[in-house]
């Protein structure tokens, strides 16, 4: 089932990719949504994205490796889309804030469900330094919330 640009999932992978690489990549994500990440056979993520089977080991190490450019990515475009400046420009208060950053967040991941839920539920298979890079990621979303909120509470607006 090759998968094309209009796929939700094409536009999380920057143009710092191969087209190539990224076509492997949504592929993947449809995979392991699919199958899950044991499941799903690297001939499985080629022939979906219309390759040879040997075609994802010019652009990736490994199945892990690819799972692991899914979450990472994915992971980073969501932190970008909730912590961008637009987000909150104009707003005043930490109450209005706090709408915008939770609505883009929910906006993010319902826009870009299939990739959210691997970056969710797929973690468990990747190696302890990949995930550690997830981790420190993850670690960003609260610290975002959390900071939105105390200035929120020293105003007393919560």
């Amino acid at each position: 089932m090759t998968r094309n640009a209009a796929d939700p999932a094409a536009g999380l992978w920057g143009d710092d990719l191969a087209p190539v690489a990224r076509t492997l990549l949504t592929s993947a994500v449809h995979c392991f949504a699919r199958r899950g990440f044991t499941g799903t056979t690297t001939r499985d993520i080629s022939t979906g994205a219309g390759l040879s089977p040997a075609a994802l080991y010019v652009h990736f190490r490994s199945k892990e490796d690819v799972l692991f450019e899914i979450a990472r990515r994915g992971h980073l475009r969501a932190l970008e889309a909730v912590s961008a400046p637009e987000v909150t420009a104009g707003l005043d208060d930490p109450p209005a804030r706090l709408r915008a950053v939770v609505a883009r967040f929910v906006s993010w991941h319902a826009r870009h469900h299939v990739a959210a839920r691997v970056c969710q539920y797929e973690l468990a298979a990747l190696g302890p330094e990949h995930l550690d890079e997830i981790v420190a990621i993850r670690r960003q979303f609260p610290e975002l919330f959390r900071s939105v909120i105390a200035e929120g509470v020293d105003r007393g607006d919560f």
